[in-house]
This record gives C-alpha cells, structure tokens and sequence, in this order.
C-alpha cells in the first residue's frame, strides 16, 4: 500500500508549528512494515513552545510495547545544542501511538530532547522512519 500522510510538529507540554503548503510526506506499507518519509517547511507558532519536539500524524500507530519506531532526521536552520553528534526519531510512548520525538546524541553516554524551541519559521525538516504497524 502506498499513501500519503499528514505530520504535525508540536511540543511534548505547548505549542504547534506550522508546516509549509510545499509538505511532501508519503509513505510505503508492506504487510505491517511502515517506510514514511517526510519533506517540509516549519512555519509559525501557535501558543508558547514548550517541552521536546514531537512529530505526529505518522500513517499507521505503532505498538511501543512491542516494537521501536526508528528513525533518521535532516535539518536546516534548528537551533541545535552545542556538541550535537547525531539526530535520530524515537518512539514517544511503551503504547500505541503515531507520535514520535527527536533524540540529540552528544557521545556514547548522553543525550538529550530536541525542544520544539529550536524549530523557527527558517526551519527545514527531512525525515523517513520504518516501524511496524500495531
């Protein structure tokens, strides 16, 4: 099966961004195997941004407690923390979800949320994430 989707960018605690009219995001099913990809520009902000990214609207819900959604991330223009070696999306939940967050990996023993703070109108995100359906 092949489709597209609907993502959304909003902060664990407050806040939604706006994603630009150009979003491309489609995605691939093969049995309950999930590729989405997702192309877009970030917008404005509607309330205050306040606590980690989460990207929404994934096609399908995963089931966290028995799989990982895993993911990899592109962007421009995000206010990234100092030290910042990586990037990578992450389930949000241990249930069933289609929401998952971004993880900044600083070196083999820390890491940190990416904040929907650092995402502004400047802001660029590529994304594809492969997770198996609930």
């Amino acid at each position: 099966e092949e489709g597209t989707w609907t993502p959304t960018l909003s902060g664990a605690t407050s806040g939604t961004r706006a994603m630009d009219s150009g979003v491309k995001a489609v995605y691939t099913k093969v049995g309950n195997l999930v590729t989405a990809h997702m192309v877009a520009g970030i917008g404005g902000l509607t309330g205050s941004a306040s606590g980690g990214a989460r990207l929404g609207g994934l096609p399908f819900n995963y089931n966290g407690s028995n799989n990982e959604i895993m993911g990899k991330v592109h962007v421009t223009e995000v206010n990234l923390p100092a030290g910042i070696i990586d990037c990578t999306l992450l389930s949000a939940t241990s249930g069933t979800s289609n929401v998952c967050f971004f993880v900044n990996m600083f070196d083999d023993a820390n890491h940190g949320e990416l904040g929907l703070s650092a995402f502004d109108e400047n802001s660029s995100l590529r994304i594809v994430v492969t997770y198996h359906a609930a």
